[in-house]
C-alpha cells in the first residue's frame, strides 16, 4: 500500500492552492469540497446537476464524497 501526501517544497515559492490529480482524488476514502458565500449557489447548482462541465463532478472517490455549504450558497441565508 503506498501512502499519499501533500507536502511542501523547501525554498520553493509559495502557493495559493494545491493540485491534486483525478487518479489521487480517486484513490480516497474522502473528498469534501466547501462552498461558502452567495457567490457559489450557481456552482452549487451545477454540482447538483451533475453539470459536465466543472471538473468537481468527475471526481468519484473510493469512498465518501462530502459537500460543505453554508445557508448563503445555497441561496436559504
Amino acid at each position: 500500500e503506498r501512502s499519499r501526501w501533500v507536502t511542501t517544497v523547501v525554498g520553493a515559492k509559495p502557493e495559493d492552492r494545491v493540485t491534486l490529480t483525478y487518479p489521487c482524488l480517486a484513490s480516497s476514502a474522502h473528498v469534501a469540497f466547501l462552498l461558502a458565500g452567495p457567490d457559489k449557489q450557481e456552482i452549487l447548482g451545477k454540482f447538483m446537476a451533475e453539470d459536465k462541465a466543472l471538473p468537481s463532478v468527475h471526481v468519484e472517490p473510493v469512498g465518501e464524497l462530502l459537500v460543505f455549504t453554508d445557508k448563503a450558497a445555497t441561496g436559504k441565508a
